[in-house]
Protein backbone atom coordinates (compact mmCIF):
# COMPACT_ATOMS: atom_id res chain seq x y z
CA UNK A 1 0.00 0.00 0.00
CA UNK A 2 3.06 2.15 0.91
CA UNK A 3 4.97 1.88 -2.38
CA UNK A 4 1.35 2.65 -4.19
CA UNK A 5 1.04 5.48 -2.71
CA UNK A 6 4.51 6.79 -3.31
CA UNK A 7 3.93 5.78 -6.40
CA UNK A 8 0.73 8.38 -7.32
CA UNK A 9 2.84 11.05 -4.83
CA UNK A 10 5.65 10.43 -7.96
CA UNK A 11 3.06 10.91 -10.91
CA UNK A 12 1.01 13.89 -9.48
CA UNK A 13 4.52 15.18 -8.86
CA UNK A 14 5.60 14.52 -12.46
CA UNK A 15 1.98 16.22 -13.81
CA UNK A 16 2.58 18.95 -11.87
CA UNK A 17 5.89 19.76 -13.03
CA UNK A 18 4.28 19.76 -16.60
CA UNK A 19 5.43 22.99 -18.47
CA UNK A 20 2.82 25.54 -19.55
CA UNK A 21 3.19 25.68 -23.41
CA UNK A 22 0.42 23.26 -23.94
CA UNK A 23 -1.37 24.83 -27.21
CA UNK A 24 0.70 23.88 -30.14
CA UNK A 25 0.66 24.18 -34.20
CA UNK A 26 2.82 21.31 -35.76
CA UNK A 27 2.95 19.64 -39.38
CA UNK A 28 3.64 15.31 -39.53
CA UNK A 29 4.00 13.14 -42.73
CA UNK A 30 4.23 9.08 -43.32
CA UNK A 31 1.60 6.75 -44.38
CA UNK A 32 -1.86 6.60 -44.72
CA UNK A 33 -2.87 2.12 -44.38
CA UNK A 34 -6.13 1.67 -46.24
CA UNK A 35 -8.26 -0.75 -44.06
CA UNK A 36 -11.67 -2.94 -44.82
CA UNK A 37 -13.31 -2.79 -47.69
CA UNK A 38 -11.34 0.55 -49.32
CA UNK A 39 -8.15 -2.01 -49.24
CA UNK A 40 -9.60 -5.29 -50.46
CA UNK A 41 -9.29 -6.64 -53.92
CA UNK A 42 -12.06 -8.81 -53.69
CA UNK A 43 -13.59 -9.27 -57.30
CA UNK A 44 -16.64 -10.28 -55.82
CA UNK A 45 -16.94 -7.15 -53.27
CA UNK A 46 -18.77 -4.43 -55.12
CA UNK A 47 -17.31 -2.22 -52.45
CA UNK A 48 -13.82 -3.20 -52.92
CA UNK A 49 -11.46 0.19 -53.61
CA UNK A 50 -8.40 -1.67 -54.83
CA UNK A 51 -6.21 0.82 -52.36
CA UNK A 52 -2.77 0.36 -51.22
CA UNK A 53 -0.90 2.13 -48.64
CA UNK A 54 0.73 5.84 -49.44
CA UNK A 55 1.61 8.79 -48.21
CA UNK A 56 0.31 11.17 -45.59
CA UNK A 57 0.31 14.90 -44.81
CA UNK A 58 -0.83 16.24 -41.80
CA UNK A 59 -1.03 20.04 -40.50
CA UNK A 60 -2.86 20.57 -37.21
CA UNK A 61 -2.76 22.77 -34.20
CA UNK A 62 -4.79 22.84 -30.62
CA UNK A 63 -5.29 25.91 -28.42
CA UNK A 64 -5.70 24.50 -24.89
CA UNK A 65 -7.63 25.94 -22.04
CA UNK A 66 -5.76 24.33 -19.40
CA UNK A 67 -2.75 21.61 -19.46
CA UNK A 68 -5.09 18.55 -20.15
CA UNK A 69 -8.30 19.76 -22.78
CA UNK A 70 -8.07 21.91 -25.40
CA UNK A 71 -9.87 22.49 -29.00
CA UNK A 72 -8.57 22.41 -32.09
CA UNK A 73 -8.44 21.26 -35.73
CA UNK A 74 -6.58 18.98 -38.51
CA UNK A 75 -6.20 19.09 -42.35
CA UNK A 76 -5.10 15.77 -43.50
CA UNK A 77 -3.69 15.24 -47.30
CA UNK A 78 -4.23 11.06 -48.30
CA UNK A 79 -2.92 9.73 -51.64
CA UNK A 80 -3.16 6.02 -52.17
CA UNK A 81 -2.12 4.21 -55.21
CA UNK A 82 -4.19 1.16 -56.72
CA UNK A 83 -3.47 -2.18 -56.90
CA UNK A 84 -3.44 -2.23 -60.49
CA UNK A 85 -2.62 -6.09 -61.13
CA UNK A 86 -5.94 -7.31 -59.22
CA UNK A 87 -8.01 -3.99 -59.98
CA UNK A 88 -6.87 -5.15 -64.08
CA UNK A 89 -8.02 -8.66 -63.89
CA UNK A 90 -11.12 -7.51 -62.14
CA UNK A 91 -12.06 -5.09 -65.36
CA UNK A 92 -11.76 -8.02 -67.41
CA UNK A 93 -13.81 -9.91 -65.18
CA UNK A 94 -16.42 -7.99 -64.62
CA UNK A 95 -16.80 -7.63 -68.76
CA UNK A 96 -16.98 -11.54 -69.44
CA UNK A 97 -19.49 -11.52 -66.21
CA UNK A 98 -22.02 -8.97 -67.49
CA UNK A 99 -21.23 -8.51 -70.91
CA UNK A 100 -21.11 -11.79 -72.32
CA UNK A 101 -21.38 -10.56 -75.91
CA UNK A 102 -18.16 -8.45 -75.43
CA UNK A 103 -15.48 -10.13 -76.90
CA UNK A 104 -12.07 -9.51 -75.43
CA UNK A 105 -9.22 -8.66 -77.62
CA UNK A 106 -7.00 -12.23 -77.27
CA UNK A 107 -4.01 -9.72 -76.55
CA UNK A 108 -4.74 -8.26 -73.97
CA UNK A 109 -1.64 -5.93 -74.42
CA UNK A 110 -4.50 -3.83 -76.71
CA UNK A 111 -6.64 -3.09 -73.91
CA UNK A 112 -6.46 0.72 -72.54
CA UNK A 113 -6.17 1.89 -68.74
CA UNK A 114 -6.80 4.54 -66.92
CA UNK A 115 -6.48 3.67 -63.57
CA UNK A 116 -5.72 6.52 -61.59
CA UNK A 117 -5.01 7.32 -57.14
CA UNK A 118 -7.50 7.90 -54.99
CA UNK A 119 -6.72 11.57 -53.20
CA UNK A 120 -8.78 12.84 -50.28
CA UNK A 121 -8.08 15.84 -48.01
CA UNK A 122 -9.94 15.81 -44.27
CA UNK A 123 -10.97 19.19 -42.87
CA UNK A 124 -11.60 18.01 -39.19
CA UNK A 125 -12.47 20.17 -35.97
CA UNK A 126 -13.31 19.19 -32.48
CA UNK A 127 -11.89 18.57 -28.65
CA UNK A 128 -8.05 17.80 -27.72
CA UNK A 129 -7.03 16.10 -24.53
CA UNK A 130 -3.59 15.62 -23.53
CA UNK A 131 -1.75 13.82 -20.20
CA UNK A 132 1.23 16.25 -19.51
CA UNK A 133 4.31 14.68 -18.02
CA UNK A 134 7.71 16.73 -17.53
CA UNK A 135 8.65 17.51 -21.14
CA UNK A 136 6.02 14.75 -22.85
CA UNK A 137 2.54 15.07 -23.35
CA UNK A 138 0.10 12.17 -24.17
CA UNK A 139 -2.32 13.50 -26.74
CA UNK A 140 -5.88 12.17 -27.77
CA UNK A 141 -8.53 13.82 -30.20
CA UNK A 142 -11.78 13.00 -31.62
CA UNK A 143 -12.64 15.45 -34.91
CA UNK A 144 -15.19 15.57 -37.28
CA UNK A 145 -15.62 17.50 -40.11
CA UNK A 146 -15.51 17.44 -44.06
CA UNK A 147 -13.63 14.92 -46.54
CA UNK A 148 -12.92 15.94 -50.17
CA UNK A 149 -12.65 12.59 -51.92
CA UNK A 150 -11.13 12.27 -55.33
CA UNK A 151 -11.37 9.09 -57.29
CA UNK A 152 -9.60 7.52 -59.57
CA UNK A 153 -11.22 6.92 -62.87
CA UNK A 154 -10.13 2.98 -63.19
CA UNK A 155 -11.60 3.27 -66.92
CA UNK A 156 -10.85 0.44 -69.38
CA UNK A 157 -11.15 0.61 -72.74
CA UNK A 158 -10.95 -1.89 -75.89
CA UNK A 159 -12.31 -2.14 -79.50
CA UNK A 160 -12.16 -4.99 -81.83
CA UNK A 161 -13.73 -6.07 -85.20
CA UNK A 162 -17.47 -6.81 -83.36
CA UNK A 163 -17.15 -4.69 -80.55
CA UNK A 164 -16.44 -1.06 -79.26
CA UNK A 165 -16.15 -1.28 -74.72
CA UNK A 166 -15.46 1.62 -72.29
CA UNK A 167 -16.28 1.36 -68.50
CA UNK A 168 -15.23 4.19 -65.95
CA UNK A 169 -15.77 5.05 -62.63
CA UNK A 170 -17.38 8.53 -61.50
CA UNK A 171 -17.02 10.43 -57.91
CA UNK A 172 -20.87 11.17 -57.14
CA UNK A 173 -20.69 12.47 -53.77
CA UNK A 174 -17.37 14.10 -53.77
CA UNK A 175 -17.57 16.09 -50.56
CA UNK A 176 -18.91 13.80 -47.64
CA UNK A 177 -18.98 14.28 -43.78
CA UNK A 178 -16.37 12.14 -41.88
CA UNK A 179 -14.09 11.64 -38.59
CA UNK A 180 -11.26 10.87 -37.50
CA UNK A 181 -9.68 9.53 -34.10
CA UNK A 182 -6.50 9.18 -32.74
CA UNK A 183 -3.71 9.95 -30.23
CA UNK A 184 0.01 10.45 -29.69
CA UNK A 185 3.42 11.42 -28.28
CA UNK A 186 4.72 14.97 -27.91
CA UNK A 187 7.59 15.99 -26.74
CA UNK A 188 8.21 19.67 -25.66
CA UNK A 189 11.90 21.07 -25.39
CA UNK A 190 12.78 23.75 -23.55
CA UNK A 191 12.92 26.21 -26.53
CA UNK A 192 9.12 25.33 -27.20
CA UNK A 193 10.10 23.10 -30.47
CA UNK A 194 7.98 19.84 -30.39
CA UNK A 195 8.85 16.55 -31.74
CA UNK A 196 5.60 14.35 -32.61
CA UNK A 197 4.52 10.92 -32.90
CA UNK A 198 0.48 10.23 -33.93
CA UNK A 199 -1.81 7.72 -35.25
CA UNK A 200 -5.65 8.68 -36.46
CA UNK A 201 -7.96 6.20 -37.59
CA UNK A 202 -10.19 8.60 -40.61
CA UNK A 203 -13.64 7.49 -41.95
CA UNK A 204 -15.55 8.85 -44.11
CA UNK A 205 -17.13 7.70 -47.59
CA UNK A 206 -18.45 8.35 -50.95
CA UNK A 207 -20.74 7.43 -54.09
CA UNK A 208 -19.02 5.82 -57.17
CA UNK A 209 -21.27 5.51 -60.11
CA UNK A 210 -20.04 2.62 -63.12
CA UNK A 211 -20.62 3.84 -66.29
CA UNK A 212 -20.70 1.40 -69.07
CA UNK A 213 -20.55 1.68 -72.50
CA UNK A 214 -20.88 -1.52 -75.20
CA UNK A 215 -21.20 -0.78 -79.21
CA UNK A 216 -21.92 -4.45 -80.87
CA UNK A 217 -22.59 -5.01 -84.50
CA UNK A 218 -25.05 -7.60 -83.58
CA UNK A 219 -27.06 -5.56 -81.55
CA UNK A 220 -28.11 -1.56 -80.20
CA UNK A 221 -25.82 0.59 -78.08
CA UNK A 222 -25.99 -0.61 -74.64
CA UNK A 223 -25.38 2.05 -71.90
CA UNK A 224 -25.30 1.24 -68.51
CA UNK A 225 -25.28 3.10 -65.19
CA UNK A 226 -24.77 1.70 -61.66
CA UNK A 227 -24.13 3.13 -57.97
CA UNK A 228 -22.52 1.97 -55.06
CA UNK A 229 -21.55 3.59 -51.72
CA UNK A 230 -17.75 3.10 -50.90
CA UNK A 231 -16.33 3.70 -47.43
CA UNK A 232 -12.90 4.68 -47.05
CA UNK A 233 -11.37 3.95 -43.50
CA UNK A 234 -7.63 4.63 -43.07
CA UNK A 235 -5.31 5.08 -40.39
CA UNK A 236 -2.41 7.81 -40.25
CA UNK A 237 1.02 7.22 -38.90
CA UNK A 238 3.33 10.26 -39.05
CA UNK A 239 6.06 12.10 -37.58
CA UNK A 240 6.24 15.70 -37.43
CA UNK A 241 7.58 18.77 -35.98
CA UNK A 242 5.74 22.42 -34.27
CA UNK A 243 5.67 24.78 -31.87
CA UNK A 244 4.06 25.01 -28.49
CA UNK A 245 2.72 28.69 -27.21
Amino acid sequence: MKSVFCTLLLVLSLVAGAQTSDSYMGIMMGVSIPTGDFASSDSLNVQAGYATTSFNLTMDGAYYINPYIGFGGAVSFSNNSLNTGDLKRTLEWYVKKYYPDAELPEDLTLISYDLGVWNHVNLMVGPYFSIPVNQFHFDFRALGGLAFVFSPDSEMYFMTEDDEFRTYRENKNPVSLGYMVGGGIRYVSHRNATIRLMCDYSSTKTTIEINDRHISNDGPEILLPTEHTQPMHTIHVGLGIGYSF
